[in-house]
Order: structure tokens, then sequence, then C-alpha cells
């Protein structure tokens, strides 16, 4: 094989691991759940109760109207996030896993 058969062969497999790597990173979370932005849309991967939609209920202290401009991950979907970091869940308050 030539130098560019190989490079090309690193190029691409570096582009697939990163694209990989891409989609796996965004059902992770650090410390205290403020950062993910997955698509976790239950209470639990296992039978779990479904998340309410942000934009939908006024039963939980944090909605669109709050963050008009997305803030906190939030709009017109009901994927788990914590807000300010709130690790504790309280009442109606989706969990991330």
């Amino acid at each position: 094989m030539d130098s560019w058969t190989v490079a090309s062969a690193f190029l691409l497999t570096g582009l697939v691991s990163c694209a990989a790597l891409s989609a796996f990173d965004t059902e992770c979370y650090t410390a205290n759940g403020e950062d993910y932005r997955g698509f976790q849309n239950q209470t639990s991967l296992h039978g779990g109760k479904p998340c309410l939609f942000w934009n939908e209920t006024f039963q939980h202290p944090y909605n669109t109207l709050k963050y008009p401009n997305g803030e906190g991950g939030l709009g017109s979907h009901n994927y788990c996030r914590s807000v300010h970091g709130v690790t504790r869940r309280k009442g109606n308050q989706p969990r991330l896993s």
C-alpha cells in the first residue's frame, strides 16, 4: 500500500470513530447532569413513565416561557434535563436514568 492509501484509511477510521463517539456522547452526562442533552424521555430505561413535555405543562417550575431561547436545553420536547444541576428528584421532575 502506498502512503496515500494508509493516510486515507486512518482518516476514514478517525471520521467514523468520531461520528460514533459523538452519537454516544449525547447520552452521557457529567457530575450533576446539567450538561445532559440526550434523548432519554422516560423516568427509567426499563418500563419507566414518559417525561412531561417542557412546553405543555406548568406542573413543574421550569418551562419554555421562563427560558424562551432554549436555555437549559428546554423546548418542545420531553427529553430529560437537569435545568439547574439538580441531582435529586422532586415530585414529578424527570430523572436522567
